[in-house]
């Protein structure tokens, strides 16, 4: 057995953060609280020490063994709305950046145009940040640079983690799992990528109290996207292996259908294929995600029809490998 190490920074103990409040997120107001995850601010200073010490210890003690074959960093970073904090935190960032940027003040407000409605600031300190709880959108300049302010932050969040594990844990492929749609407006996933050695994502065609799967032109969009980013064959991080949701559940995938989404991830170049979950969790906010073994740890006929596609895969791993092989060299020759 051979293991693809996580780093812990998706969330953190409330110790450190009774420790050090200004590591916490905040959305239009609210503070995110102990109890879920993606709760941390990529702007602090003081997370961002923590992060280092954390995945330091993890690729210094596990790096080099024998059966850890490679790391993904955070899990789906910017999913659930993380992407964006309205933290004192994030402002003071957020204003850094944009004098990083323009410069000067004047700059910024001739760049942005902000003779309309009467936006002239005086100092970088004046800027606020773009929220909801205005009666109209904020300026577009604004928020344009705020999602770039953002994509910055936390790709350089993964670029961290990259140094630490590339310093200490050599030859170790890098990934981090992206989030369904990984095509949102923050993250700049492309400048992302060029940190990775390969794309990771996640896929789950359902999820919750969804009625219906997404349409398959949609999840071939989102697979073809992820091989985009570096166009070359990429990993699904987390398939979907049955009923899944945190405090909902919807659409119950029909028989073969989770064989079916697996192979489409192949026709569109999926090289790894990891299902989530193995077991299903006895505890905690995900006892609603389905693996491939119940609670009770059973066997039942999921598992037995995983090993029967397996086997399939494996006996046919050959032929598309030399499909695959012909292909390209066409393409080399005409």
């Amino acid at each position: 057995m051979t293991a693809i190490l996580g780093t812990p920074t998706a969330t953190f103990p409330p110790w450190l953060a009774k420790k050090f409040p200004d590591i916490i997120q905040e959305r239009d107001g609210i503070q995110r609280t102990i109890g879920t995850r993606r709760q941390a601010c990529f702007s602090s200073p003081n997370y961002r020490k923590a992060v280092i010490k954390i995945v330091t210890a993890m690729a210094k003690h596990f790096g080099n063994h024998p059966v850890v074959i490679g790391w993904q960093i955070d899990n789906e970073i910017g999913h659930e709305g993380s992407d964006i904090d309205h933290s004192q935190t994030s402002l003071k960032a957020f204003r850094i950046w944009l004098k990083n940027k323009y410069k000067t003040i004047q700059n910024l407000n001739e760049t942005w145009g902000n003779i309309f409605w009467g936006m002239i600031f005086n100092s970088f300190e004046e800027i606020p940040i773009p929220g909801r709880h205005v009666a109209s959108n904020f300026h577009p300049s604004l928020i344009q640079d705020f999602y770039r302010f953002h994509s910055d932050t936390i790709i350089d969040f993964v670029k961290l983690q990259a140094q630490i594990l590339r310093k200490f844990s050599v030859g170790r492929p890098l990934t981090t799992n992206l989030y369904p749609s990984p095509f949102l407006p923050i993250i700049d996933m492309a400048e992302l990528a060029t940190y990775l050695d390969y794309i990771s994502w996640d896929n789950y065609p359902t999820w919750g109290e969804q009625e219906t799967p997404f349409p398959h032109p949609f999840i071939s969009a989102m697979q073809q996207y992820n091989r985009g980013l570096k166009n070359l064959p990429f990993t699904v991080m987390e398939q979907i292996s049955g009923f899944q949701g945190h405090d909902l559940l919807g659409y119950l995938p029909a028989p073969g259908q989770t064989k079916l989404w697996m192979k489409h991830s192949i026709a569109h170049g999926s090289n790894a294929i990891y299902f989530f979950r193995y077991r299903t969790a006895r505890f905690g906010q995900e006892q609603l995600c389905y693996g491939i073994l119940d609670h009770d740890k059973k066997r039942q006929n999921v598992i037995t029809n995983f090993k029967k596609e397996s086997k399939k895969l494996k006996n046919t791993r050959r032929i598309l490998q030399k499909n695959y092989f012909q292909l390209r060299l066409l393409s080399y020759t005409t």
